[in-house]
Order: structure tokens, then sequence, then C-alpha cells
């Protein structure tokens, strides 16, 4: 057991530190944020803010969730704040409820590292990295689903190894609502329930009895949301949608076009962050990116050439340039992105099955920068500024390199446990890798379990050292 005097010293270490942080997002922000995507001092919003709340202002205004294209996995928290609050005091309050919310994420996480490497260190180390890693915290700042999504999970693994100890049914059911309500918040999270499962295989001794009384526990909770969900699509719109409706659907502003200059570049093995100077999407879709194709030669076949991709370019730059839109242009704009795609994948099979997936694997974990940080330019910000920002860039780098040594320690050791617990985060980053969808964004729900490892191995490594250490 951890004393209450080191879990008191612990928090207030937290807390101070993420403090810190949070007041330095906010009243040193950026300037160069536009205004529209500033509520107030405290609140930070996003293009994608209003997908997530207009659908829940709504249903407390009228009754009706209008809405295939989010989840309501933030109703929890805005609705019984706005029985009190209007709807901008709501947003504002939901600010501090996350970042409340991820205190409580980083002291759990850092309990739970003690707890399954049996080490003061690892608890320490993981109180020390969780807080001075910020990647996770600044999502606070911002009106989006992500770090309550961050928390959730947090606290499903928290009940999970309550239930391990106390072998109660609630801490499972608990768990497991958990587990499901970060689905609701971001989707991708449900490719987490395989580790999840695994740890409950691994808990409950190979008793089949009870790993499958315990499986179908911890599974009830998402079936019945599921269900609903489900059944609230198909009576509303008449359609089966278990999560969202396509992504087609729901960024109604992006054309068909664009979507298939991404399936392209996402085949070819290409960054489609458009927002990045520098990348094939940003060369694609900037009307500003004059620079050269940024696609190099070994991406290219004699079927497939630079050339091709150049006109390709042209051809969608006259498309969005035009005022009347060309239907003949437009078809030939999709037709060449499949037939390029198609000789991709067939003269280039090796890069599309193995090399890609794993470029953006390495691309996910080691970025060239860390984005999402509301601070100012490193030209124009103060010197302490882009100690936060460039110290946490080097931090991320650093906890992705550790994990990899963890990865394989934990291999090597043949340690199991430590294994499904680092699954957990690795899971989703490698399925993201597999689809080309490569955000900064989608790392946060793993980066706690990747400190938790991190923490774990460095611990053991800690612990050899002083082993093999000659006594004095």
């Amino acid at each position: 057991m951890i004393a209450k005097r080191t879990l008191y010293k612990a928090l207030l270490f937290i807390c101070l530190l993420k403090t810190f942080y949070f007041l330095t997002f906010i009243f040193d922000r950026n300037p160069g944020i536009p205004s529209e995507f500033i509520l107030n001092t405290f609140t930070l919003m996003s293009g994608d803010t209003k997908t997530y709340y207009y659908p829940l202002q709504t249903l407390y205004e009228d009754g009706q969730y209008n809405g295939m294209c989010r989840m309501p996995g933030l109703a929890p928290v805005y609705l019984p704040l706005r029985v009190f609050l209007s709807h901008n005091a709501t947003l504002t309050a939901i600010i501090f409820i996350q970042f409340i919310g991820d205190i409580l994420a980083t002291l759990l996480c850092s309990i739970l590292c003690f707890k399954i490497f049996k080490s003061l260190h690892a608890f320490w180390g993981c109180i020390l990295l969780s807080s001075l890693s910020a990647f996770v915290l600044v999502r606070a700042n911002y009106l989006l689903s992500d770090s309550l999504c961050c928390t959730t999970l947090v606290l499903s693994g928290w009940f999970l190894y309550q239930w391990k100890e106390t072998n109660k049914s609630r801490h499972l059911l608990i768990s497991g609502a958990f587990l499901v309500w970060a689905v609701f918040l971001r989707q991708i999270c449900v490719v987490m329930f395989p580790s999840f499962l695994g740890l409950i295989l691994f808990y409950s001794n190979y008793s089949w009895r009870k790993i499958f009384k315990s499986s179908v526990l911890f599974i009830l909770p998402f079936i019945l949301g599921i269900s609903l969900w489900t059944i609230r699509n198909k009576t509303t719109y008449n359609r089966t949608i278990l999560f969202v409706a396509p992504i087609t659907e729901c960024m109604g502003q992006l054309t068909p076009e664009y979507f298939a200059i991404k399936k392209l570049l996402i085949s070819m093995g290409q960054d489609v962050e458009y927002w990045t100077v520098g990348t094939a999407a940003h060369w694609f879709y900037n009307e500003n990116a004059n620079y050269p194709c940024p696609i190099t030669e070994k991406n290219f076949s004699p079927s497939l050439t630079q050339d091709s991709i150049m006109t390709l370019h042209d051809n969608y730059r006259r498309f969005t340039e035009s005022d009347v839109k060309d239907s003949a242009l437009s078809q030939q704009i999709i037709s060449s992105c499949a037939h390029y795609s198609a000789i991709y994948k067939q003269e280039n099979a090796l890069r599309y099955y193995l090399l890609d997936p794993f470029q953006h694997f390495v691309r996910f974990l080691f970025p060239k920068r860390i984005d999402d940080f509301p601070l100012p330019k490193r030209s124009e910000g103060k010197w302490y500024l882009q100690i936060v920002k460039g110290g946490n860039f080097l931090l991320m780098l650093a906890i992705h390199a550790a994990l990899l040594i963890a990865l394989f320690g934990f291999l090597f050791k043949r340690m199991g446990e430590a294994l499904i617990w680092l699954s957990i985060g690795l899971l989703p980053v490698a399925v993201l890798s597999s689809l080309g969808w490569v955000e900064q964004r989608y790392l946060a729900s793993s980066h706690y379990f990747f400190i938790l490892a991190v923490s774990g191995v460095s611990a053991m490594i800690l612990n050899r050292l002083r082993h093999a250490l000659p006594k004095q």
C-alpha cells in the first residue's frame, strides 16, 4: 500500500504542475487564434466543437438529439450542468471538469502503475512523467471529447483492477460502463475491448466459467449502450448506424473530389494532415502551397509517375478555383484517384501492405512537431513558453522511444499482465496506422497507458542497476 502522506505529496505535485500548464494555456494563449475559436478567457473551441455540443443543446431545449455524426458521449456531463447554467456557462464549467478529471486520471494511473509493478519507483515515475507531460492536459482547454475520453479510459482500467482485487461484480460493470462511455466519446476506443477482455482472461486464472461470466458482465454495458443508440438511429433515420454515419455525410463541406484524393494519398503512404506545410495533403489542398510535389520517387512506378500526380494536382486546382463546377472534370479526378490507387497497390504491394503502414506507425509515434498547444510561435513567445512547448515535444518523443523498450522488455521477460496493459494504448495506434489516419489528437487516449508502461519498465531497470552495483 502507498502511505496517505505519499499520496498527498503526489497529489500536490500533480496539482501544481498541471495548474501551471492549465493557466499558461489560458493567459499566454497565442494571440493569432481566430476569435471564433475563443468562447471566453477560459474556453477554446475548434471547428468540431459545434458538432459535439449543438446536438446536446437541441436535446436540452427541444428534447431531440439532432445528429448521427456524433455519439452523445458528452451528454452525462452537459445535461446536469445545463439544468442550472446557461449554455455558455455550461461549456465553461466543462473546461474545469475536464481539468479536474485529468488530475484524477493522473493520480489513478500512477496508483495503478504501483499495483501492477509493485514498485514505489514506478509510482513516482508515473507521477513525474504524467505531470510533466501536458500532451493530454492541453485537451482540457478545448471543448472536444478527447480530455474526458482519456479520463474515462483510466477509470475503466482502475475499476477493472479493483475487480481483480475484490472480485466484486459491480466493479466489473462500472469498468465496462466507463469503457462504453469512452467509445461514445471517441469511437476508436472500441478497439481497446480485446485488451480489457485479455486482462479479464489473465485475472480469471484461466477458469473458463469465471472468464465467461466476467466477460458477459463487462460487455453488458456496451451491448446496452450501443443497442439503445442503434435503435434510436433506426427509429429516427430508418438506418442501421452502430456508431456514427460515414464521414462523407458528416463532413458535407468536403467534396467527393477531396475524399478521392485523400484516399489516394493514404494508399500511397502519405501524410494527410492538410494543415501541415510540406505534406502531400497540404500541397494538394492549399492554394498557397507553391512548392514542388513532396511525394518521393520511391512511391512512383512506370504506370504511376510524378507527371500523373502533377496532372491530377493541376486538375484539382482548376476544379476548386472555378466558380462553375465541371462535372466531367470532377469525374475525371475521382476516376484518376481510383485508378492510381489500384496501380499503386498492384505495383508497390510491399510498400502498400507493409512499409507504408509501418511508416504511418513511425510518423504517429515520432512526429516532427507537437500539435494543439495554443501557444505563440517560437519566434514570438516568451522564453518559458518555448521551454513548455519544446520540452513537451522532446518528452513525448522520449516516452514513445521508451515505450518500444518497454514492449521488448515485457516480451523478453514474458510479462503478460504488463503487455496487456500496454496493448490498451498500442492497439488504437496500430489500427489507425494501418488505415493511414495519422493525427496527434488520436494519440491522447493512449498516452497515460504508454506512461504507465514506461514508468514500470524504468522501475525494473533501476531495480536491476541497484542490484548490479557492488554493495559498500
